[in-house]
């Protein structure tokens, strides 16, 4: 629903996984303002990846967590009645978060015609 309600006018949006992947939330927002529909749906069509990352555990606060943890915001832990991550989780997270990615980094190519300054989505948590 961000896409859409920035392109109607919303002053902004906040995606609880935008450290994991800011260039592409940043760039859907620029496009969104700017009334490029065709590149923020795109933006907005790509970003849906990350719904799997949320299919991994059983919460997905769970998922959340663990996937910002990796960049050092947090340690991941969540508090009851929420479960913690198990390790095959954590497993499948890390590797959704490095496909998301790759597959980010090439797409925004694409759309932008060339890769922005700071690539950050195929740099971060390493």
């Amino acid at each position: 629903m961000a896409a859409p309600s920035i392109l109607l006018g919303a002053d902004g949006y906040i995606p609880s996984m935008a450290p994991l992947f800011p260039d592409s939330f940043i760039n859907l927002y620029e496009h969104g303002k700017a009334g490029d529909v065709k590149k923020t749906m795109l933006y907005d069509e790509l970003l849906t990846l990350i719904s799997f990352i949320w299919k991994c555990t059983k919460s997905q606060t769970t998922a959340t967590k663990y996937a910002i943890s990796r960049l050092g915001f947090c340690d991941g832990r969540v508090i009851a009645p929420t479960e913690p991550i198990l390790l095959e989780e954590a497993r499948a997270i890390d590797i959704n978060v490095e496909e998301i990615r790759q597959i980010l980094a090439r797409e925004m190519v694409k759309i932008e015609g060339q890769c922005p300054e700071v690539c950050s989505e195929g740099n971060l948590g390493k």
